[in-house]
């Protein structure tokens, strides 16, 4: 599977239990993508930059560089069964919930 639009690299990766639904998380482009059974994108979301100044103590102690590439990144990502509902785990300490329609 190849992503476009700037996805850098592939930090996480889920199937949907019926197989149906593959969710990949990029980094550092915050790019979450949805593909289904052939191969096709059938959801693609991008979230902004975290700025919250909270995390600037957070990464001060791994540096900028890593700080820059994690915090921008997805960790993790989860599915339900059928595929219609996303977790994402980022690397600024949030989960954000997405649903699939179609």
């Amino acid at each position: 599977m190849a992503t476009s639009g700037g996805a850098s690299g592939h930090n996480a990766v889920s199937m949907s239990s019926d197989g149906k639904f593959v969710v990949v998380g990029a980094a550092p482009s915050n790019q979450l993508f949805v593909f289904n059974e052939k191969g096709t994108v059938v959801f693609r979301h991008e979230s902004q930059l975290n700025t919250d100044t909270i995390l600037d103590g957070k990464w001060a102690t791994i540096g900028a560089e890593a700080s820059e590439g994690t915090q921008k990144g997805i960790m993790g990502t989860s599915t339900s069964p059928d595929g219609s509902k996303i977790a994402a785990a980022y690397g600024d300490n949030y989960v954000r919930f997405f649903s699939r329609v179609g």
